[in-house]
C-alpha cells in the first residue's frame, strides 16, 4: 500500500504540519490496536500525539 497523506496541527505554532512515513498498512495497524500515532513538526522541533478526533478522520480516509 503507498503513503497516505495525514496532516496534524502543532500545539506550539497552530500550523498543520503533513505528516510523513507512515503507510496505510502501518496506520489501519495502529488504529486497531490502539497504540500511539507520533506527529512532528519540523519548524518548532516539536512532538505530539494524534488526537481521537484526528484518528477518527485517518479512519474515515482508510475506508474510502
Amino acid at each position: 500500500m503507498s503513503d497516505l497523506r495525514i496532516t496534524s496541527e502543532c500545539p506550539k505554532c497552530g500550523e498543520e504540519r503533513v505528516q510523513v512515513g507512515y503507510e496505510q498498512s502501518e496506520l489501519i495497524q495502529l488504529l486497531r490496536t490502539g497504540a500511539m500515532i507520533d506527529a512532528y513538526c519540523m519548524a518548532c522541533d516539536e512532538h505530539w500525539e494524534l488526537s481521537v478526533e484526528e484518528r477518527a478522520d485517518i479512519a474515515r480516509l482508510l475506508n474510502k
